[in-house]
């Protein structure tokens, strides 16, 4: 356990206290640590009454995940036999973001050709980020494309598959990895039903359909050559479409004329 004060500083202990913010590492624990541009679970750690609130988890070291957060109840030791509990909502809603980064990727090399190359991305509970070279802006008809295949894909609810193989076998069934990473013999592959093979070892839905919509929010150049597609899915995104229609109706209200007239 270790203990951060007020000012930041952090020290080794043996228990933390009510109210006290720490770090916690377990000898074993469910919760995702941020990876690979995937953020890190939230949840609680409990035993009995007391219980730590985690707010993110790091891993600082492969094979160490540091749980972050605060006491919100009682006290914890270091001898203590805990229970771990990720936050089943927050984890779904990460899933279903990380699995439609990898829908997009597959859609731009379809829509734009296989010299479309990831060159990062951040998934988050409430939106994601893709980062992507291209050599030419893509229009907005070129958007509205890829959202529409995206959302076909989507309703067509196809089987999420995630397997170990070696990465020779990765290889040969065309796999895409991430320029720059290190793999070691065994690799994981997700797979999206024939059409998207990637190596990832992050946290996805099991279908399709379980991201329910996919909508963009931004798009824009972040330099040479490079752009970053900002997106939402799920409930998130249905907030997004309405916070729009409302805005919508304000106008055509104050216009006095119909929605489409706008």
């Amino acid at each position: 356990i270790i203990k951060i004060d007020k000012n930041g500083n952090k020290e080794l202990t043996s228990k933390l206290y009510d109210g006290e913010k720490g770090e916690i590492i377990l000898r074993e624990t469910p919760f995702y640590g941020e990876k690979g541009g995937q953020i890190g679970d939230k949840g609680i750690i409990r035993k009995g009454e007391n219980f730590f609130a985690v707010t993110d988890c790091k891993i600082p070291v492969e094979g160490i995940n540091i749980h972050k957060g605060r006491v919100k109840k009682g006290e914890l030791k270091v001898v203590d036999e805990v229970s771990a509990e990720v936050d089943y909502n927050s984890r779904k809603n990460i899933s279903k973001n990380h699995t439609a980064t990898h829908l997009l990727h597959w859609v731009l090399r379809n829509v734009f050709g296989n010299e479309i190359k990831q060159c990062g991305s951040f998934v988050g509970e409430d939106r994601f980020r893709f980062d992507y070279s291209i050599y030419t802006a893509p229009s907005k008809e070129d958007l509205r494309k890829v959202e529409r295949m995206i959302n076909e894909k989507i309703q067509n609810n196809d089987p999420v598959r995630c397997f170990e193989t070696t990465r020779e076998f990765a290889k040969e069934i065309g796999a895409t990895a991430l320029f720059g990473e290190k793999y070691g013999k065994f690799v994981r592959v997700v797979e999206i039903n024939d059409y998207s093979r990637e190596l990832c070892g992050g946290i996805h839905v099991n279908r399709t359909g379980d991201i329910g919509i996919f909508k963009i929010i931004t798009e824009a150049s972040i330099g040479a050559n490079l752009r970053r597609i900002e997106a939402a899915t799920g409930m998130y995104a249905y907030n997004y479409l309405e916070a729009r229609e409302r805005i919508l109706n304000n106008i055509s209200a104050s216009l006095e004329v119909e929605d489409g007239a706008v």
